[in-house]
């Protein structure tokens, strides 16, 4: 079984558009920074109904002690959340990418992002 892990990435936009253009499987990329976190990455992502019809609400949350993820508050990356097979589960779209919040804590760094796609991640 193919579990949500520990470790997350932050991945330039213009590292994988194209390959997300195209449907392709997103590998990670060389030289992305890699975080560990201590407790599993929280990915969860919900249905919403409206007139316009479904849309899939994605919330990403891992806290690492890493101080470097605070060079990502405030821009926008795709989120690589890796599984325990080391494939990645990649939060944003082709024509979206997610806005990274971090709160620093004592100890400990917070990333959260939420995102709407049309489409849900195979986890």
């Amino acid at each position: 079984m193919n579990d949500i892990s520990t470790h997350f990435c932050l991945i330039e936009p213009d590292m994988i558009h194209e390959d997300l253009l195209l449907g392709l499987e997103i590998n990670k990329p060389h030289a992305v920074p890699e975080f560990q976190c201590n407790s599993k990455v929280i990915f969860d992502q919900q249905p919403e109904k409206s007139d316009a019809g479904t849309s899939w609400s994605q919330t990403f949350r891992g806290v690492t002690p890493d101080s470097s993820i605070m060079e990502w508050n405030g821009r926008r990356a795709y989120i690589g959340v890796f599984r325990t097979d080391g494939s990645l589960i990649i939060i944003g779209s082709p024509t979206e990418v997610p806005l990274i919040t971090v709160t620093p804590n004592v100890g400990v760094f917070v990333a959260e992002s939420t995102f709407e796609t049309v489409s849900p991640a195979v986890i």
